[in-house]
Protein backbone atom coordinates (compact mmCIF):
# COMPACT_ATOMS: atom_id res chain seq x y z
CA UNK A 1 0.00 0.00 0.00
CA UNK A 2 1.26 3.35 -0.94
CA UNK A 3 1.13 6.28 1.24
CA UNK A 4 0.59 10.08 -0.04
CA UNK A 5 3.18 11.85 0.67
CA UNK A 6 3.16 15.05 2.63
CA UNK A 7 4.27 18.21 0.69
CA UNK A 8 3.03 21.11 3.00
CA UNK A 9 0.96 22.56 0.92
CA UNK A 10 -2.08 24.68 1.96
CA UNK A 11 -4.33 21.78 1.77
CA UNK A 12 -2.56 19.49 3.83
CA UNK A 13 -1.76 22.14 6.19
CA UNK A 14 -5.74 22.40 6.65
CA UNK A 15 -6.31 18.93 6.06
CA UNK A 16 -4.06 18.44 9.78
CA UNK A 17 -5.55 21.43 11.35
CA UNK A 18 -9.20 19.63 10.43
CA UNK A 19 -7.65 16.15 12.03
CA UNK A 20 -6.16 17.54 15.46
CA UNK A 21 -9.36 19.11 15.64
CA UNK A 22 -11.51 16.66 15.70
CA UNK A 23 -8.82 14.63 17.88
CA UNK A 24 -9.44 17.11 20.21
CA UNK A 25 -13.08 17.00 19.92
CA UNK A 26 -12.96 13.28 21.21
CA UNK A 27 -10.70 13.95 23.49
CA UNK A 28 -12.44 16.50 25.42
CA UNK A 29 -15.54 13.53 25.29
CA UNK A 30 -12.84 10.86 26.20
CA UNK A 31 -11.29 13.20 29.29
CA UNK A 32 -14.81 14.35 30.45
CA UNK A 33 -15.98 10.71 30.81
CA UNK A 34 -16.39 8.08 33.64
CA UNK A 35 -14.99 4.96 33.78
CA UNK A 36 -18.49 3.49 33.30
CA UNK A 37 -18.51 5.48 30.02
CA UNK A 38 -15.26 4.55 28.39
CA UNK A 39 -16.48 0.73 28.70
CA UNK A 40 -20.23 1.59 27.15
CA UNK A 41 -20.84 0.27 23.89
CA UNK A 42 -22.83 3.57 22.55
CA UNK A 43 -20.28 5.78 23.93
CA UNK A 44 -17.11 4.08 21.91
CA UNK A 45 -19.42 4.15 18.81
CA UNK A 46 -20.12 7.42 19.35
CA UNK A 47 -16.39 8.02 19.30
CA UNK A 48 -15.68 6.53 16.88
CA UNK A 49 -18.59 7.97 14.38
CA UNK A 50 -17.25 11.56 15.57
CA UNK A 51 -13.69 10.45 13.83
CA UNK A 52 -15.74 9.98 10.52
CA UNK A 53 -15.94 13.12 8.22
CA UNK A 54 -18.24 14.07 5.57
CA UNK A 55 -16.67 14.39 1.67
CA UNK A 56 -18.54 15.22 -1.36
CA UNK A 57 -17.25 15.61 -4.68
CA UNK A 58 -13.95 15.20 -3.30
CA UNK A 59 -13.86 18.11 -0.95
CA UNK A 60 -14.74 17.91 2.76
CA UNK A 61 -18.10 18.99 3.56
CA UNK A 62 -17.58 20.43 6.40
CA UNK A 63 -21.22 22.39 7.37
CA UNK A 64 -22.88 18.54 6.58
CA UNK A 65 -20.29 17.67 9.28
CA UNK A 66 -21.12 19.37 11.55
CA UNK A 67 -24.49 18.89 11.27
CA UNK A 68 -24.11 15.07 11.06
CA UNK A 69 -21.95 15.28 14.23
CA UNK A 70 -24.55 17.27 16.04
CA UNK A 71 -27.18 14.62 15.11
CA UNK A 72 -25.56 11.73 16.10
CA UNK A 73 -24.44 13.66 19.87
CA UNK A 74 -28.14 14.61 20.23
CA UNK A 75 -28.60 10.63 19.03
CA UNK A 76 -26.33 9.53 21.91
CA UNK A 77 -27.75 11.61 24.67
CA UNK A 78 -31.59 11.41 23.91
CA UNK A 79 -31.77 15.07 23.30
CA UNK A 80 -33.68 16.79 20.19
CA UNK A 81 -31.96 16.97 16.96
CA UNK A 82 -32.07 20.32 15.53
CA UNK A 83 -30.23 22.63 18.04
CA UNK A 84 -29.89 25.32 14.97
CA UNK A 85 -33.44 27.54 16.43
CA UNK A 86 -31.93 27.07 19.63
CA UNK A 87 -28.07 28.42 19.11
CA UNK A 88 -29.75 31.28 16.97
CA UNK A 89 -32.20 32.15 19.58
CA UNK A 90 -29.54 32.13 22.06
CA UNK A 91 -27.67 34.87 20.28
Amino acid sequence: MKLPRYKNSDRQQRGVKHCMATSAFIRAFWNASSEIDKRDGAFLSFLTLCGWCNVVGGRRADEATRKWRNRELADYLDVEHDWTPWVRSAF
